[in-house]
């Protein structure tokens, strides 16, 4: 999970959801609204907190049967789209994506941010 605060009232998580097996190869999808047969699915959910609430955001990627499964490229492909239906301002979305190449992965897999939080 990368962590980040915009400003004083404004937090930001988000997180990242894999499905890919290398074994069984491709599966049927449902993530969008119609099944697909993909090799996987990344999956970023955006959780925004100001004003006391908590919003939440989503955008994911789908990997074709024909494409080599890549992590980071679903994380970046569905970071791009969770961003755009979130409908964030540039100066936060350059700040977010900053944080995202800045984060360093610990043995659990989970992002921080290695910038000011």
């Amino acid at each position: 999970m990368l962590k980040m605060r915009l400003s004083e009232e404004r937090d930001v998580k988000i997180r990242f959801h894999h499905e890919h097996d290398p074994k069984t190869g491709a599966f049927l999808t449902h993530v969008a609204e119609d099944y697909r047969l993909v090799n996987g699915v990344t999956v970023c959910k955006i959780f925004e907190t100001y004003d006391g609430e908590e919003h939440s955001y989503m955008g994911w990627a789908e990997c074709s049967v024909k494409d080599r499964y890549d992590k980071e490229i679903g994380r970046k492909v569905s970071l791009k789209r969770a961003l755009f239906n979130a409908g964030f301002e540039y100066e936060d979305r350059k700040e977010i994506w900053g944080a995202y190449f800045q984060r360093k992965e610990n043995s659990n897999g989970t992002a921080v941010n290695t910038g000011t939080v």
